[in-house]
């Protein structure tokens, strides 16, 4: 039955008749509907109403019950085919079914076949009626064009829902037969249908005929019904292809034809369980090629991109892998390849065109598929197209089908990828599909297989994938290998790898090779076609771009680039210049020399340059610009500037006779732009004029260019250009006479005639004219004479004139030529002043360069600069007020952006000088951190290349005044560094200048380059001015002396710059202590001043110098320096006067002509107070200027008060003469105490204190000092120091000479008290221990309070003691005690930053007071005073000075180091601050250097005190408190009272040096021995020698020492022996002591401390009266009872029985040592750390210590260094080893000593001769400088045996910077440890630098249990004077058959020349424990000796 879809309902009250007769009607009715619907689809004009009847027909399955209340329907009508909506107004609505006959089920399935038979012929008809065969896609896959396209690019609208893309709609027949068509499969389909199927019927023919509605459909524009009935038919495929017959039976019918929707793209995928089915496998296909057919119709790009997925091979039911299935079956071979053609051509009708012309269209989203997409689908063809070659046995052309077409695609990926984000799966995706194609295994070198390299090569370094970017570049080179080596792809892929290289930090060898490559093939011919050219010139330009640094060879790379970029420009000019001109600027900005630019510039350059028109515009620019501005305008014009430059260059060099050859000129050119032409060439001719070799060139040339210019340049055209050309020419005449003859300046001279009034071309400039004859008239007064300000005022004026025109108001500068040349020609005025030292004229000449700038308007940066001179003028004057409120303005009106960055920086440098002179270090901390926030903003590459010199310059400044700051706040290492880095930049600077402007004389050092930069703008005046000299003509300015320091304008600004900061280097190396240093860089700047011949300056720098020399103790040479300092002419009053006459005042001091020094310092005094009245810098000069207000300026710059340790003073001034004042305390200086942290003297009242005209906090400061230094000179001269306690300023003054000051005025009242108190005026005589008694409880005196002890014996039975004595009264002031405290507070400052703030040479003279004052009040103090002291603080003092000097060495060798590493020149200083070490205090020093010291070893310092007149010995055991002794030379009165020489220091010292001066004089003036008795006569001179030497180490062990010399006694104490020898003392005691003997002295005894004990226990056994005690052993018995009289103990010493007394002590003495006697103390070992004017003496040839095993250091520190090392080597152990298997020895490498190579050959043979021996040798050869420093660093043991100490080989600053030293080095020639001493300052000698090496040894840790190898040098065996070689030699043999390198040998054991030697010298012994001394015993054969080591 039918449903009725009817609106109208059914009545159900129609009776039974009337349904019988509805269903007959009903029959009928059918039957005729039947033969309509087959006509109407047999004719297709089938309808809706046909769709509907058929739908009826198919859906009923049962015969109808009710009739319809309708009238038989009619055939026409057109029911629609959806429900009509129900009636409101019924709620419920009965339906009865139409009355219609059912056709059975036979009939529906004929109909059903009928039906699809004729739609499906309609249908075809139809489609060939449109011309839209379906097979057309079976056309072969054919190549296309790289512009063709698969499909159409027109986009279609929005189409319609039965089409996705038809441009019309189809009929309305043939829609509805397709839909009767489907109809009718659907019934097909249906269960009953498929059970009438007939058995013969063909398996697969309903779904064929389905899949042919499907094409017809598709055909027809009708793909959504297409796209439905395709769905099905893959369900049916895969339903049938998975389940039985049965089952698909059992399946209901309408699930079945209605399965879950799929999309477009699912329907490409048909998954198939079997693959043996022919007809399923080809249906399956058919769907698959169909539906991508409507997918490329569809044109919709998400389906697309969701359909690659279906069409990948591996993926199950993809079209290619059903089509595999289907060829493996039999037969189906041709028909698969058909197939796979299509498919492939399907797949690229999904994507766009690959030519540049689709790109617009594949990067719109909406219209195309992701370009990843699109290149997977083409890929996707190309493996199609691959599998259907192979089944149809197929031989493509590779290159055509395969590379050309994938490098298309490729291609069109990478460049519509290019703005888009790398994506690492798409480059994936390229790889994997170049492998897919199996790319890799065609062996191709075509154009499209490099193509293919090339894209992928690119992809990959877009995408970051640099290794695969490497491989694929490889690939190209592969590509292209087939070429020639020249052609340009080939040199394009080698650019392309270097490029690729220059990213990565491992392809540096890579990238250098490439680049050599790259080079040499772009020498030779390049060859290929202009595309090839065109890719080779980008990839040089990209490689060009990505080229960091300039290695030799990137610049080659790049000269050559830019030649071929010239020849490409040569023959295809005026092409891609962009690129060529790119290129070319590229190569200009790295050729830093000429001789880079000579290497690749070519006249084609400047063609290329001109061709872009850039010499026009810079001669129209030139007609109302200055010629630079023209020049400048713009970096093209620069570049041609350089470009002719260069060829300037090249002519001159390859110039002929005739000139005119060698200039570059163009007649064809107007005369404007050949003159510009000309004039450049002349000014970088003019740069050459340095050079030498060019000189006879320039001779030739430079006359023709000025003729050239003459006439180009004439006066009625061009007549403000010739005025410019006539000051030049005035000025090269001047400066270099022989380069322009007297007839060419002629007719410039006569330049005034030639004015007619008429300026011709000149119009542009006439309002230049006055100015450039202002220009011309400086030029001029310069050519005539050396100018004054007179000679120069009628230029001033004119310039002053044009300023002061109503114009400039509205116009600023509208008469001025060029604003920047016209401040340049007041700037170099201004600073040919500067550095002549006319300061006064320098001022005047800055007031008008700042009234221009004031009146310009034209910005600030011209006044920002003129303020900034003007300000640094005033503050080197001493008038820091009017600096000040010139700079105070300026922080308002220049806080915006009216200045430039440089000149921002330049006042923030300013304000922070100024800050730093008035000591307002905060203010000058932000300054600096100010300039250092706007140098950041602005780089090198920033600058403009005439402000590079003075941007350098801004460096230097800053690191100079950081260096300053550094030094203020104590930070030494950053103060130096700073120092060498300003130093190190104008230096640079001054280099760059000479090499640009000096006259090219033979003392100058030229080199062929450009210079980096221009000339400042003070160099702006002329190249010839800047080459003027400051001195006068004279008849002789020929000679060599006047040309050699010939300098000019370049040189004047940086001249006192220079010579402050060479000053100021020098004085940071006499603030460490470095002689060497300091005085190299004061002799630079003596030189410097002597170059520009400046009075002021040679005064000023002769006048440093000399104060250097006084401080080295070389007062002749410093008398010298002040001589010349004083025959420079003087302008007085001046600041040069005032430092000559401190210099000279210092001078007389130290010649102790006090009174003479006391005259100079007060004419320094008068000077400034006459400079205090003058100010003029705040004077008016006549020119109408401007007059600065600075009163309210003045009261609101008030100086706060400074910090004590703000203040560096210089180094307090001893004398060293061989006369010593009377003896006065005011050595001595006292450590810092707890309770004091600073102290200023009290500053005296207001009115007592002058009151000074103008205040002048600078000029005030000096005066404060020079009235302290004089106040210094008066105590010493002995003048009464009370009236010294109100001196004028004295707060101003230096915190540290002030302090000097009071010490020194407080020790001399010690002295005068002293000498007034019985008790205490045997005090500077005596020898104070410390400590000296053991602490007691009954005692008011601490327990190691050290005590006073007379050693100066007194008369027997006559001197009484002073028991009764009664002391005198004093004022509790004059207490000697009360003033030794007071004198220690005083010099309590900064005590915890003493070592950093302080000279070494201070800090020496600092512990040394504070030694012996300490030393002094524990003997007078009271008894809180007292119990503070403490050994180890006591001993700290010896120590500090001698540490802090080695640790400031240390810091200059890393400062050297960081140096030489060579940061960027434009680095500025850091903020950052090395914190301050912390002092050592007392425990720390006792844990780290005292108990450190091996069990068995001993250090003993020896210290002088600083007026030389007392030793200081501190003796140090570990596990001990260390014992102080105080000897002073005095204790010890010459024997014959008429002597007034007693034996002290300069006694000594004397005759040391005149032993080794007549011993060195007779060594090396031994030659002629020949004559009768000459050699008797030379034997008996050297062993007088011999036994004055002996005569003094026995002096200075008995005088000096006295019975003290047991302090150096190497034998431990014994508890048990000691306790013996203890009681058997105290017994001696008590049985002599009248003190102990009597009734009232029975209570506990002082006894004395341990350390004493030990000094009568050093002095050994007397081995039963062999050896004479007497005379020591009383020097210490005495010693005791003053040291129990100075704390109450009192005894008369005429009571006292000291003989008994001796032989009782004698005997327990005995009995100690014969116990002990049993002990081995072969292991025991001293070491002497020995101050620095005690290195001289040979200690270690003491007799008290004959035999003992002795070394010497320079410092404590360096003995902590190398026990560190041995502890690291071996944890437990008190020596160092070290292995003798491997070393370097060099012998004789001077070649003339004979005998030693002879003597010491055959033993040092045997030490290469042992088992694994390496040894290294070096014999008769010189060793270079690398060979022997490598030799240190790689050999454990270093053997020299040569001519010195081997300096001559390798320089002490080398080896001091080494990082690696030998551990054992012997230096066996003449003085090769000879100490050179420099006063005050450290001494030097080769063994130092020795010690030096290998770095601190701070890092070095205590304990560890890692063996490493020792880093420092630890032994130095060198000779302290000149030895003869045979001696030398012998002791060489010797001492190695000790240390066991080699076995023992006759040559060791020689007799000594003469029978008297051989009786009264012995030679050392052969063989000695390796730990004892190895020396012969000759006294002037003694070696010193560093670290001893034993040998393994």
């Amino acid at each position: 039955m039918s449903v009725n879809n009817g609106t109208n309902p059914r009545s159900n009250s129609t009776d039974q008749h009337d349904d019988f007769q509805a269903q007959g009607n009903a029959m009928v009715a059918l039957a005729l509907r039947l033969d309509l619907i087959k006509e109407a689809l047999a004719s297709g004009v089938a309808s809706s109403t046909t769709v509907s009847d058929l739908q009826r027909l198919f859906t009923t399955e049962k015969p109808a019950t009710t009739a319809s209340t309708k009238p038989k329907a009619r055939v026409t009508s057109k029911p629609t085919l959806s429900k009509r909506p129900v009636p409101r107004e019924h709620k419920f609505v009965d339906v009865h079914e139409d009355v219609v006959e059912t056709l059975p089920v036979k009939a529906l399935y004929a109909l059903a076949t009928e039906v699809v038979n004729t739609s499906l012929k309609t249908l075809t008809s139809a489609a060939k009626s449109r011309q839209q065969p379906l097979n057309n896609v079976s056309k072969p896959l054919q190549p296309r064009s790289p512009n063709s396209t698969p499909i159409s690019p027109k986009v279609c609208g929005k189409l319609e829902a039965h089409s996705s893309l038809s441009s019309t709609l189809p009929e309305s027949g043939i829609l509805a037969t397709a839909e009767c068509a489907r109809l009718a499969f659907a019934y097909l389909r249906s269960t009953p249908a498929q059970k009438l199927c007939p058995k013969n019927q063909p398996k697969w023919q309903l779904e064929t005929g389905m899949f042919a509605l499907a094409s017809r459909l598709v055909t027809l524009g009708l793909e959504s019904l297409a796209v439905k009935e395709l769905r099905i038919l893959k369900r049916r495929l895969q339903s049938r292809s998975f389940a039985t017959a049965a089952q698909e039976r059992a399946t209901k019918v309408v699930p079945a034809e209605q399965p879950e929707r799929e999309t477009m793209a699912s329907l490409v995928q048909v998954e198939l369980s079997f693959s043996d089915d022919q007809e399923i496998l080809g249906l399956a296909i058919s769907l698959q090629l169909l539906m991508l057919k409507i997918i490329s119709m569809s044109r919709k790009p998400s389906i697309i991109e969701t359909t690659i997925v279906m069409l990948r091979p591996e993926q199950p039911g993809s079209p290619s892998e059903l089509i595999t299935r289907q060829a493996a079956l039999p037969g189906n071979e041709t028909r698969s390849a058909k197939q796979l053609e299509m498919l492939a051509q399907h797949m690229l009708s999904l994507c766009p065109g690959a030519s540049t012309s689709y790109d617009a269209t594949a990067l719109n989203n909406s219209l195309s598929p992701n370009p990843a997409v699109v290149f997977e689908l083409q890929v996707l063809a190309l493996r199609t197209r691959k599998q259907w070659w192979k089944l149809a046995d197929h031989r493509p052309d590779l290159d055509k089908e395969i590379l050309e077409p994938f490098s298309r695609s490729l291609a069109a990926l990478v460049r519509r990828t290019a703005r888009s984000a790398c994506d690492a799966q798409t480059f994936d995706l390229v790889e994997k599909s170049y492998a897919l194609l199996d790319l890799g295994a065609v062996t191709c070198t075509s154009e499209s297989c490099f193509d293919i390299c090339t894209s992928t090569a690119t992809f990959a370094g877009r995408c970051g994938k640099a290794d695969r970017e490497v491989h694929w570049v490889h690939m190209m080179d592969i590509a292209c290998s087939a070429l020639d080596q020249q052609h340009a792809r080939r040199i394009a892929c080698h650019v392309r790898r270097c490029t690729l290289a220059a990213g990565q930090s491992s392809g540096t060898t890579l990238m250098m090779e490439g680049h050599a490559t790259i080079a040499e093939r772009l020498r030779g011919k390049v060859t290929g076609h202009s595309g090839d050219y065109d890719f080779l010139l980008c990839e040089l330009a990209r490689l060009i771009g990505t080229s960091g640094g300039s290695p030799p060879e990137v610049t080659s790379v790049i000269f050559m680039a830019a030649d071929f970029a010239q020849r490409y420009e040569r023959s295809y000019p005026r092409r891609n210049t962009a690129l060529v001109l790119t290129i070319l600027q590229a190569a200009l900005r790295q050729s830093k020399t000429s001789e880079d630019l000579l290497k690749w510039v070519t006249e084609d350059a400047v063609r290329a340059f001109m061709h872009a028109g850039l010499l026009e515009i810079v001669t129209n620019a030139a007609a109302r610009l200055p010629l630079a501005d023209a020049w400048s305008s713009s970096a093209e014009t620069l570049g041609l500037g350089k470009v002719l430059q260069t060829l300037v260059l090249r002519y001159l060099k390859q110039i002929s006779n005739d000139a005119s050859l060698a200039i570059l000129d163009d007649q064809s050119l107007p005369n404007g732009q050949r003159g510009t032409l000309v004039e450049e060439q002349l000014r970088h001719a003019l740069d050459l004029l340095g050079r030498s070799k060019y000189r006879s060139a320039l001779q030739k040339l430079v006359p023709e260019l000025l003729r050239k210019l003459s006439k180009l340049y004439t006066p009625s055209e061009f007549p403000v250009r010739r005025k410019r050309i006539a000051t030049l020419a005035l000025s090269l005449r001047e400066s270099h006479p022989t380069l322009v003859p007297p007839h060419a300046v002629k007719v410039w001279l006569d330049e005034a005639k030639n004015a007619t009034g008429v300026l011709g071309e000149d119009v542009g400039l006439e309002c230049f004219a006055a100015d450039n004859e202002a220009g011309w008239m400086v030029a001029r007064a310069f050519y005539d004479t050396k100018p004054t300000l007179v000679d120069l005022e009628p230029s001033l004026l004119t310039w002053q004139r044009i300023l002061e025109d109503p114009s400039m108001n509205s116009k600023p500068y509208a008469q001025i030529y060029d604003r920047k040349s016209t401040s340049g020609h007041l700037t170099a005025i201004a600073t040919y002043f500067g550095a002549s030292g006319d300061d006064n004229s320098r001022v005047r000449v800055l007031r008008l360069l700042l009234q221009q700038a004031r009146l310009s308007g034209f910005g600030g940066d011209l006044e920002a600069a003129q303020v900034i001179q003007l300000s640094r003028m005033c503050i080197e004057m001493g008038y820091a007020e009017q600096a000040g409120a010139l700079l105070s303005q300026t922080r308002v009106a220049f806080a915006g952006d009216r200045v430039s960055v440089l000149h921002k920086i330049d006042l923030a440098l300013a304000h922070a000088e100024l800050r730093l002179a008035t000591e307002h270090l905060d203010s000058a901390r932000a300054d600096l951190e100010r300039a250092k926030e706007l140098q950041a903003t602005v780089g090198p590459e920033g600058i403009a290349t005439h402000e590079r010199r003075a941007y350098e310059l801004l460096h230097a400044r800053a690191w100079v005044l950081e260096s300053t700051f550094s030094l203020k706040m104590g930070v030494l290492r950053g103060a130096l560094a700073a120092a060498k880095r300003a130093v190190r930049l104008l230096n640079a600077t001054w280099t760059a200048i000479e090499y640009s402007k000096t006259n090219g004389d033979a003392s100058s050092s030229m080199h062929n380059e450009l210079p980096e930069a221009s000339e400042p703008e003070t160099n702006t005046l002329s190249s010839g001015v800047s080459k003027l000299r400051l001195n006068l003509k004279t008849s002789s300015e020929s000679t060599s002396s006047a040309v050699r320091s010939d300098k000019g304008a370049s040189f004047w600004t940086l001249v006192p710059l220079l010579c402050r900061a060479m000053m100021h280097l020098s004085d940071m190396y006499v603030h460490n202590g470095l002689f060497a240093e300091a005085n190299y860089y004061s002799e630079r700047a003596v030189r410097i001043a002597e170059c520009v011949q400046s009075d002021v300056w040679l005064s000023r720098v002769q006048t440093h110098r000399s104060k250097l020399m006084m401080l080295a103790g070389r007062l002749e040479d410093a008398e010298l320096c002040l001589t010349r300092a004083g025959e420079c002419p003087l302008d007085e009053p001046s600041l040069a006067a005032v430092e000559y006459h401190c210099a000279r005042a210092e001078m007389r001091m130290r010649e102790e002509s006090y009174d003479d020094a006391i005259k100079a310092y007060k004419q320094a005094a008068e000077i400034v107070q006459t400079l205090k009245g003058t100010n003029s810098a705040n004077e008016s000069d006549g020119c109408n200027i401007v007059e600065l207000e600075l009163s309210e300026q003045m009261r609101s710059m008030r100086l706060n008060s400074r910090q004590p340790n703000d203040d560096c003073g210089a180094p307090i001034k001893t004398t060293k003469g061989r006369k010593v004042q009377p003896k006065t305390a005011a050595r001595v200086a006292p450590p810092a105490s707890n309770r004091i942290v600073s102290k200023r003297p009290v500053a005296p009242s207001q009115k007592d204190k002058p009151t000074p005209t103008k205040q002048c906090h600078l000029l005030d400061k000096l005066l404060a000092n020079i009235n302290i230094e004089c106040a210094i000179v008066s105590v010493r001269a002995g003048q009464n120091p009370e009236a010294l306690t109100a001196l004028p300023y004295q707060s101003l003054g230096s915190v540290q000479r002030l302090q000097s000051l009071e010490y020194q005025t407080l020790m001399r009242r010690v002295a005068v008290a002293v000498q007034s108190d019985v008790s205490y005026n045997s005090l500077p005589e005596s020898t104070l221990t410390f400590p000296a008694l053991l602490q007691t409880s009954s005692t008011e005196l601490a327990a190691t309070s050290p005590v006073v002890a007379r050693t100066v014996k007194p008369p027997p039975k006559t001197r009484k003691a002073p028991i009764k004595t009664k002391v005198q009264q004093r004022v509790p002031g004059d207490r000697v005690d009360d003033l030794l405290l007071r004198a220690t507070d005083c010099l309590a400052t900064s005590r915890s930053t003493c070592s950093q703030s302080s000279s070494t040479a201070d800090l020496h003279s600092s512990c040394s007071y504070a030694l012996c004052t300490t030393m002094l009040l524990s003997a007078v103090g009271s008894a809180p005073a007292r119990s503070a002291l403490h050994p180890a603080k006591t001993a700290l003092f010896c120590e500090v000075a001698k540490t802090e000097a080695v640790q400031r060495e240390y810091m200059s060798i890393a400062v050297d180091d960081k140096q030489s590493d060579g940061p960027s020149p434009f680095t500025w200083p850091s903020s950052e601050h090395t914190l301050h070490r912390p002092a050592q205090n007392d425990p720390q020093f006792q844990q780290e250097y005292v108990d450190i010291l091996p069990q068995k070893w001993t250090a003993l310092s020896i210290n002088l005190s600083d007026d030389s007149s007392e030793l200081h010995v501190a003796k140090y055991r570990s596990g001990q408190s260390p014992l102080i002794l105080r000897l002073p030379f005095s204790r010890h009165k010459p024997d014959d009272p008429n002597d007034d020489e007693a034996f002290d220091y300069h006694a000594g010292k004397a005759e040391i040096q005149n032993i080794i001066e007549v011993s060195n004089y007779s060594w090396h003036n031994s030659g002629n021995v020949d004559g009768k008795g000459a050699k008797s006569n030379w034997w008996a001179e050297r062993e007088a020698l011999d036994r004055r030497l002996h005569e003094l180490l026995v002096n200075i062990e008995n005088i000096w020492f006295g019975g003290f010399r047991g302090i150096f006694s190497l034998l431990d104490e014994r508890a048990e022996s000691l306790a013996q020898f203890r009681k058997s003392f105290e017994d001696a005691l008590s049985r002599y002591l009248p003190s102990r003997q009597s009734v009232k002295a029975k209570g506990k005894s002082l006894e004395l401390d341990d350390h004493v004990l030990e000094l009568f226990i050093g002095l050994g056994s007397d081995e039963d009266g062999v050896v004479d005690l007497d005379e020591p052993l009383s020097d210490l018995l005495y010693y005791v009872v003053d040291t129990l009289q100075f704390v109450g103990e009192r005894n008369a010493y005429d009571e006292i029985d000291f003989d008994g007394m001796a032989v009782d002590v004698l005997d327990a003495l005995r009995s100690y040592h014969e116990d002990i006697a049993s002990e081995n103390d072969e292991d025991r070992h001293l070491i002497l750390v020995l101050d620095k004017r005690l290195q001289a003496f040979p200690w270690e040839s003491l007799p008290c210590l004959e035999g003992s095993s002795v070394s010497r250091m320079n410092s404590i520190l360096g003995l902590r260094e190398r026990i560190l090392s041995m502890r690291q080597q071996r944890a437990a152990c008190d020596r160092h080893v070290v292995s003798r298997k491997s070393g370097t020895y060099i012998l004789n490498p001077s070649k003339d000593l004979t005998s030693t190579q002879t003597t010491l050959a055959p033993s040092l043979a045997s030490l290469g001769s042992a088992e694994a021996a390496k040894w290294r040798s070096m014999i008769q050869q010189e060793p270079e400088e690398d060979e022997f420093r490598t030799a240190l660093t790689e050999s454990a043991i270093m053997l020299y045996f040569g001519h010195g100490g081997g300096s001559q080989y390798i320089r002490p600053r080398t080896i001091r910077k080494l990082d690696k030293c030998s551990e054992v080095v012997w230096l066996m020639g003449c003085s090769s440890g000879a100490v050179t001493e420099y006063g005050e300052l450290e001494p030097s000698a080769v063994p130092f630098a020795y010690l030096m090496a290998g770095g601190s040894g701070d890092a070095i840790p205590e304990s560890t249990t890692e063996v490493t190898p020792a880093k420092k040098c630890m032994a130095v065996v060198a000779t302290l004077w000149d030895v003869t070689d045979k001696d030398i030699d012998r002791f060489s043999l010797a001492m190695g058959e000790a240390w066991g390198l080699w076995p023992s040998s006759a040559a060791s054991k020689l007799p000594a020349k003469t029978p008297r030697k051989r009786e009264k010298l012995s030679v050392a012994p052969t063989t000695q424990h390796p730990r004892h001394r190895s020396e012969v015993k000759h006294p002037q054969q003694r070696r010193r000796r560093r670290q001893e080591v034993g040998v393994a």
